[in-house]
């Protein structure tokens, strides 16, 4: 959410640019998978109706609340695209127009990709065989690099279809789901991933266009070096870093900024245009320190009210659908 506020409010072309995005596809495939894994030997299609609902129950209540003020508003016109937002289609749209109008919800084509994603993971985890999903999870990082390389994601006039498209953000989110398949096949494999020194070389990976510049390697090998870095980080935290690393992700701010983040994403680009009508001159018109400031402090602050007066009071449903048993469902009852 750091990534986000700073790149939309702040500065729009940063030299690491690509890392927030596939941060988030990564954790998404390994959470999700985590918590299908759990349900797998005694699926019906029960589990698959809770899954749907739980996923309802959490992304659901927040996108609603924002694309409800922003039509009461008519933010850049959005009103006459509000059925793509509603079923989860922004990303298609922005393709299908080739722009990224409205822009108050440039920000939703992460979220299609995994709900997008969403429609048939929970059939391939729960009732194929574990092979299969091996499979299925290699299928979508080669279908993703296929993607990147043909000659339609590098056209000149499909450059949001690159980003958008659902297959190409597919290898990042299949790094995280074969991080869970590991964890739950061999789970002291993992182990070195905690280690100290493998997180500073995966640091070290992250920050390398800060030392040699943006241009060291071809972009596209880069993004997928970045992709390794973050599976590694992921992997460490999977299994549990120690001393001070593990001091600073658990401390109870960090913690709090963890629930609401959610609410962060959904809500900013509707914080910032509500605003731009409200703040005089050209207070936060440019992105700068004075938009960041201003635009991340009201952001945090709605999704602080949405997480404790929306969100989580409608997130306690999720105890009735549970996806599952016992254990497993302990372990996946935040997500």
């Amino acid at each position: 959410m750091a990534g986000v506020l700073y790149i939309h409010f702040w500065n729009p072309n940063p030299v690491m640019e690509g890392i927030r995005v596939a941060l988030f596809f990564v954790i998404s495939g390994y959470l999700i998978t985590r918590m299908l894994l759990a349900a797998r030997g005694r699926a019906t299609w029960r589990t698959v109706r809770n899954f749907y609902g739980r996923r309802l129950l959490r992304l659901q209540p927040a996108l609603l609340l924002m694309l409800a003020v922003a039509t009461a508003f008519n933010a850049e016109h959005i009103r006459s695209t509000l059925p793509w937002h509603v079923f989860q289609l922004s990303n298609f749209l922005f393709i299908v127009r080739d722009s990224w109008d409205p822009w108050v919800t440039t920000h939703l084509w992460s979220l299609n990709v995994v709900e997008q994603f969403y429609a048939f993971w929970p059939l391939i985890i729960l009732f194929l065989p574990l092979r299969a999903v091996w499979v299925a999870a290699l299928l979508m990082i080669v279908a993703a690099v296929v993607y990147e390389m043909s000659s339609f994601a590098n056209s000149d006039t499909t450059g949001i279809a690159r980003t958008v498209f659902p297959v190409a953000s597919f290898d990042a989110i299949g790094f995280g789901v074969i991080i869970a398949l590991i964890e739950a096949c061999k789970p002291n494999a993992l182990r070195f991933a905690a280690s100290s020194w493998v997180g500073l070389a995966a640091l070290g990976v992250l920050l390398s266009p800060l030392v040699l510049g943006r241009e060291f390697l071809p972009f596209q090998v880069y993004e997928f070096v970045i992709l390794l870095a973050l599976t590694a980080i992921i992997a460490g935290a999977s299994v549990g870093y120690e001393g001070i690393l593990k001091w600073i992700l658990e401390c109870p701010p960090l913690r709090y900024l963890g629930k609401i983040s959610y609410g962060v994403y959904i809500y900013h680009f509707l914080i910032l245009y509500l605003l731009f009508q409200v703040v005089p001159g050209d207070l936060i018109r440019d992105p700068g320190p004075m938009r960041f400031l201003i635009a991340s402090t009201m952001t945090i602050l709605a999704a602080s009210v949405s997480w404790h007066f929306m969100e989580a009071p409608i997130a306690r449903n999720k105890r009735f659908l549970p996806v599952a048993a016992s254990g497993g469902a302990a372990r996946s009852s935040r997500s």
